[in-house]
């Protein structure tokens, strides 16, 4: 499910929550680019929370955040470490005296905040910053685009012990139904000869002009 399907939509950080919690669903996960005004700062962090509230929400939160970011990693990207991220992995909380029932100290982002109080393991991946040159650079390139959906998907597919072919998700999207690598390569030789095997190319070409 998306919590929003057009830019017209703008539900409430807690409407979103909400919209999980009634789904019943395994995990909330906010998908967003980081900015900052410092321009040194550069890679993925997942925001999680801090487990002073609902701990193990919080600890769910953070195993499957480090499954994503060991996926994001695993493509080449960075794992931020600056400032207060410990191997991308970063919590912050409210200063503006706002707590949680138990008394603590709430947590700062809302998505993560309300997920804590409605019982949701939620949590957000921010996948690089637009205020870095090398990071802005990169996410420019529609392969890398793709492939950071692909570990997205690939960490939530680990932290649940479920299995996908990556030869069959492009932009987040499982293929599995209509696409076969094989059979694709060997009905069309000209891409045989081109890509051989690999599922990854075939299936970028398939979904760019089979379809």
């Amino acid at each position: 499910y998306m919590t929003r399907e057009t830019t017209n939509e703008k539900p409430s950080l807690y409407e979103r929550v909400l919209m999980a919690k009634k789904l019943k669903a395994d995990a909330l996960i906010s998908i967003h680019f980081n900015s900052s005004d410092y321009s040194y700062e550069r890679g993925a962090e997942a925001l999680i929370a801090g487990g002073q509230y609902n701990s193990e929400r919080a600890k769910e939160g953070k195993a499957l955040g480090d499954k994503i970011l060991g996926h994001i990693a695993a493509r080449g990207f960075v794992r931020e470490t600056s400032g207060d991220a410990r191997d991308g992995l970063f919590t912050r909380f409210c200063t503006d005296g706002t707590t949680y029932e138990n008394g603590a100290v709430a947590d700062y982002y809302g998505i993560v905040r309300w997920s804590m109080k409605l019982d949701v393991n939620g949590l957000i991946i921010e996948h690089a910053y637009v205020s870095n040159k090398s990071d802005a650079q990169v996410i420019k390139n529609d392969a890398a685009l793709h492939s950071l959906a692909q570990a997205d998907a690939l960490g939530i597919a680990e932290y649940f012990g479920l299995t996908i072919d990556p030869d069959v998700v492009y932009a987040g999207t499982d293929y599995s139904s209509v696409f076969d690598k094989y059979y694709y390569a060997n009905k069309y030789p000209d891409l045989k000869n081109a890509f051989g095997y690999d599922g990854q190319k075939l299936l970028q070409h398939f979904v760019t002009n089979g379809i």
